[in-house]
């Protein structure tokens, strides 16, 4: 794994696994904070890319209604990663922002633990 600038991230190629990488914490002090699992799409202009995440997430359209059917267990639909039609942009334009690539090794591990508890 290695933590890369805003630059050097959008250089890298649509299908990139990656997270950012929070370097200040809320309370303004260094931390090291990394969010979560990401895969990058096409970069957009000089600041911007398409990415999606690999885990569900509620925000958004609806919102309150999707957690509502999470916490009881009421969602009939599965989470599918769309990985043709990348579903997010970044947006914001953060030029110190760091992000966290990982590389192939620590991506077959990530899968090793997934089929591990499946």
């Amino acid at each position: 794994m290695k933590i890369v600038s805003r630059a050097e991230f959008l250089k890298l190629p649509k299908g990139t696994i990656y997270a950012v990488y929070n370097y200040i914490n809320s309370n303004n002090a260094p931390g090291d904070d990394v969010d979560q699992i990401l895969i990058k799409g096409e970069t957009l202009g000089i600041y911007d890319w398409y990415y999606t995440p690999l885990i569900p997430d509620a925000r958004g359209n609806n919102e309150g209604e999707i957690e509502a059917e999470w916490v009881k267990g009421e969602s009939d639909s599965n989470y599918q990663i769309k990985s043709e039609h990348y579903s997010m942009r970044d947006g914001g334009f953060e030029r110190l922002d760091r992000f966290v690539i990982f590389n192939a090794l620590e991506i077959r591990n990530m899968i090793k633990y997934l089929e591990e508890a499946i």
